[in-house]
């Protein structure tokens, strides 16, 4: 239910704004803080809430994936900076918009009291034509010379 309304939030706030290029920042910075605050908290359910229900059914290590990435990601949110370019897909059919996408949204600083990480991920924003891909299909962290964990799939069939 709650990936219902944060999805519902979200996709409200792209069709009242016509989702041009600030309107993929305004989304891809309100992703950012859900996951921010789900790792933080390790808050597993929130954070899965997030992901696709596609991908949820495809995975079976969804839930080990998210474990490793609580493991991996410490301390307490000292700040962070926000996605500042990221990459973005939209169709239209008939003026409506009909699928609209992040791909790598990248913040280059979250910083902890114990540590630095970088976090980036990608996600259908609308997909009318299949809805059940809606949502965030990949996320990575890491730190600056690490390779970092993943929470998804880069494979992720769109």
């Amino acid at each position: 239910m709650k990936k219902i309304i944060i999805l519902m939030i979200i996709i409200s706030s792209l069709l009242l704004s016509g989702c041009k290029n600030g309107d993929s920042y305004s989304q891809s910075n309100e992703i950012l803080v859900m996951i921010i605050d789900a790792l933080e908290n390790d808050d597993s359910e929130t954070l899965k809430e997030l992901f696709a229900l596609d991908l949820l059914t495809q995975s079976n290590t969804i839930d080990k994936e998210i474990q490793t990435a609580f493991d991996y990601f410490d301390g307490n949110i000292v700040s962070y900076k926000y996605v500042s370019n990221p990459a973005g897909e939209e169709s239209y059919r008939d003026g409506k918009l009909t699928y609209s996408c992040i791909g790598n949204a990248l913040s280059k600083s979250v910083v902890t009291d114990t540590g630095v990480y970088k976090i980036s991920f990608s996600a259908v924003i609308i997909n009318e034509e299949k809805k059940t891909q809606e949502g965030v299909w990949r996320i990575w962290i890491g730190k600056e010379d690490e390779d970092g964990v993943v929470i998804g799939s880069d494979d992720y069939d769109l």
